[in-house]
């Protein structure tokens, strides 16, 4: 069996009489404990026949680490007497732990058991003994190799222990992670800079939870509390305008739906800790959101994220998604999973977006499941509220910058695609449209009708191919749909208006 080792002094653990903090979930994510030693996680179920093994990893990493997360413990339907004994059982599982012990699942897990205990007023030596070296092992191994959200979430990890056990150890290093990472992470127009909106979703989570706790008596300071609150502000601002009008997101990088709350239940929550926010245009995080008429479209004008931390990313420039009366029409293919292999690479690469892809080329270098080489960079040409129009260089060893336009005209929304550079070194250039599953779509000469009330015409096209390809809206599940190749030379007009 393979080790975790980790080296630390971890101070005695001394029981304090604290003043009673309180803590209510308010939001309940999916229902993962399924009752006699059956657990489902990113839609595999798996039941346990004898004890539960916390480090059961033929479903993938990802599995493993969401049975150490324990946030099945939020579940309406899981009693006190069910909660606690899944966590004495993972306590007198403690010599066998391996995954557990990592950073991040150990940041979730000291949050869920916190606030299942203080849901419950459970108070048990055995328990904050537990906890308590939980986060003596985070607090000397937080994830400065990995940055971004696992570097949050130790923080908000630390926060929760720091409070539950009333240790100002622990608080000093929360204090100084979150009060660096918040900034660094929520970029001036509130979006979390790894621009996933389900990870923006997580992240502001995480927020409203400490804010709750730092409204219930925050121990040991109240510098937090307004941090928390300023953060939520600028973030729920643009989680509004990342939500079409139907309280659906689009899935851009890697997104799915069913992980992370959803933008109606985090509004809600806001709304019940009394945080209220001001509208703040889209900038720093690249995407653009223009409405008229039935018509509600999201575009991302902007780079792929930040050079240092783009493992989420995808090569998605001038990506856009596209709603119809409250119903999806252009969709963001989604991401299904994280195991390294051809299906991964394949939904974090240019052709599963809709964009143009040159040469069959992807216009930034994704690569190993979370890595990426050659980056497209992105100059914004027009802002404004009709138009976007800016060009990235994803394709210069080609020789070829990609231009694009979206502008808002006569009732209709323009896309203009211009390659320019040395023509000579383009093999083929395509740009593909992926159709939400529940479109219906007839293929004429240079346009396409879909749902009979969406015509697409297209201007400068060599060919239009309609293929098959697979729509990943929810983890480990995929459905077929419909995507549209089309195929010019130099420039390539789109025209979407309601028929």
């Amino acid at each position: 069996m393979r080790k975790v080792g980790f080296t630390f002094s971890t101070p005695e653990y001394i029981h304090k009489e604290n003043v009673q903090l309180t803590f209510e979930p308010f939001i309940q994510l999916n229902k993962t404990w399924l009752g006699n030693n059956t657990f489902n996680f990113l839609n595999q179920e798996f039941k346990f026949e004898s004890e539960i093994d916390w480090n059961y990893s033929k479903n993938g990493k990802l599995w493993t680490y969401n049975i150490n997360y324990f946030e099945f413990l939020m579940q309406d339907e899981l009693s006190e007497q069910e909660g606690k004994l899944l966590i004495d059982n993972y306590i007198n599982s403690k010599d066998k732990l391996i995954d557990g012990l990592e950073s991040f699942p150990t940041s979730l897990r000291l949050i869920n058991w916190i606030k299942f205990l203080l849901k419950h007023q459970i108070k048990e030596e055995k328990i904050d003994r537990f906890i308590h070296k939980d986060a003596y092992r985070l607090f000397h191994n937080p994830e400065y190799h990995l940055l971004g959200n696992h570097l949050l979430e130790n923080g908000f990890g630390l926060y929760f222990a720091a409070n539950y056990l009333n240790d100002k150890r622990l608080y000093k290093k929360a204090k100084s992670i979150l009060s660096a990472e918040l900034k660094e992470q929520i970029l001036d127009d509130g979006a979390h800079f790894e621009l996933s909106t389900m990870y923006h979703q997580h992240m502001l989570f995480r927020v409203l939870d400490c804010y709750q706790l730092a409204s219930s008596i925050e121990i040991l300071g109240s510098e937090l509390k307004a941090l928390f609150q300023r953060s939520a502000e600028v973030m729920l601002s643009w989680l509004q305008n990342m939500t079409f009008t139907n309280g659906e997101t689009p899935l851009f990088n890697d997104s799915a739906k069913g992980i992370a709350p959803s933008s109606n239940q985090l509004f809600d929550y806001a709304k019940y800790l009394n945080i209220s926010f001001e509208f703040i245009l889209l900038k720093d995080s690249g995407y653009r959101r223009y409405n008229f008429g039935k018509l509600e479209f999201i575009v991302d004008a902007g780079n792929i994220g930040p050079d240092y931390i783009p493992g989420h990313a995808h090569a998605d420039s001038f990506n856009f998604v596209l709603n119809y009366d409250n119903k999806p029409i252009l969709v963001d293919t989604g991401t299904s999973t994280y195991e390294i292999g051809d299906k991964r690479q394949k939904e974090r690469s240019t052709i599963s977006h809709n964009t143009v892809v040159v040469n069959d080329e992807n216009s930034s270098k994704v690569w190993a499941g979370f890595r990426v080489g050659r980056r497209a960079k992105t100059i914004l040409q027009i802002d404004n509220d009709s138009t976007v129009k800016a060009s990235h260089d994803g394709y210069k060893n080609f020789g070829i910058i990609h231009e694009r336009k979206f502008e808002i005209k006569e009732n209709s929304l323009y896309i203009e695609d211009v390659l320019k550079g040395d023509l000579n070194n383009i093999i083929s250039s395509k740009a593909y449209f992926h159709f939400h599953p529940g479109c219906e779509i007839s293929l004429d000469y240079n346009s396409i009708s879909i749902n009979e009330n969406i015509k697409i015409d297209f201007q400068g096209v060599v060919n239009l191919t309609l293929q098959k390809y697979e729509f990943a809206e929810y983890w480990n599940q995929s459905t077929s749909s419909d995507v549209l190749i089309v195929e010019f030379k130099q420039q390539l007009k789109t025209i979407i208006s309601e028929i």
